[in-house]
């Protein structure tokens, strides 16, 4: 048996399930929920009354012949199944998140809605200019599941975010004006062409170019004072390339040295392109290579070539 509220507009009403079909019309018609073709209209779960499990389900819109299918197997249940089924296989109906970078895809199973909650309310602990950051570094790190999606709530005072800056030109002249006097007239800059320059500024700092700005890499600043052009005494003497032997690999038909670490930008050596490694959630192996990986980072690897972003 399955008790909840819907609701449509302004108005509600009971429903219990499992329910006949003429029962079920009779309650849409209620609240006004068959149109004049007598198709059912969309209507919201407003209240939860069993299994308080549901409670998840409340302010989404579901599909109410589902909800009725459900029911029905839940009264085949004995009362093991039952607990097993509450505590265990549970499935959501109709993932949605007002987040874009939190997607279905992340929500793995039922276990996961603690997490869910937690992230829920560190959200509504957030700051609008808070909110930003938190969207702007799930741009860029790309987090997999929702664990990866709390720990980087979780850790937003790590991050710097430049909101107006709409590109790696725009943040580079940013940069710029950053370190010069103040009597310095920036309009000095805008003419300048500076894709490239700042391009090459976000990799050696890390940042990252999202929708919402420019921001950095966990645990780093935006504006850190770095080098043009890698110290030559330092391109192979670096203690990451140093306190660990790297070993030669084979990426996408290429050759590639292979690091366990995280590698800073002015540890790369000139003429190499450091690329990450994401694992799988299980850690059986990589599941993808990308510019930049935040969580479940299996390691980096530097190539001689640029990687296209079709491969």
């Amino acid at each position: 048996m399955i008790k909840i509220k819907i609701g449509n507009g302004d108005r509600e009403t009971d429903i219990r399930f499992p329910i006949s079909e003429s029962d079920l019309y009779k309650k849409l018609a209620e609240i006004h929920a068959i149109d004049s073709s007598d198709k059912q209209q969309p209507v919201t779960v407003t209240g939860i009354y069993w299994p308080e499990e549901f409670s998840v389900l409340e302010g989404c819109q579901v599909n109410l012949d589902e909800m009725n299918y459900l029911a029905k197997r839940l009264d085949s249940f004995d009362d093991r199944e039952m607990d097993q089924f509450l505590i265990e296989d549970c499935v959501y109906y109709g993932f949605e998140s007002s987040v874009p970078q939190i997607t279905a895809e992340m929500f793995d199973d039922m276990q996961d809605f603690d997490i869910l909650n937690t992230l829920a309310k560190r959200m509504a602990e957030m700051s609008p200019a808070e909110q930003v950051t938190f969207k702007a570094a799930l741009s860029a790190e790309q987090p997999q599941n929702i664990r990866g999606a709390v720990d980087i709530a979780m850790h937003l005072n790590d991050y710097e975010l430049s909101y107006y800056s709409d590109s790696a030109a725009s943040f580079f002249k940013d940069y710029l004006h950053h370190f010069m006097d103040s009597r310095f007239d920036s309009g000095w800059l805008d003419t300048l062409l500076t894709q490239n320059e700042g391009e090459r500024l976000l990799k050696r700092l890390g940042a990252a170019e999202t929708p919402y700005g420019v921001i950095s890499a966990r645990g780093r600043s935006l504006y850190e004072l770095v080098p043009y052009n890698e110290p030559e005494t330092k391109e192979l003497a670096s203690q990451a390339l140093t306190s660990e032997k790297l070993d030669v690999i084979e990426v996408l038909g290429a050759k590639a040295l292979f690091s366990n670490g995280r590698l800073l930008p002015e540890e790369i050596p000139e003429g190499l392109y450091a690329y990450d490694l994401r694992e799988s959630d299980d850690g059986d192996g990589f599941v993808s290579i990308e510019p930049k990986v935040g969580v479940n980072h299996g390691g980096t690897v530097l190539m001689k070539e640029i990687l296209r972003q079709d491969q």
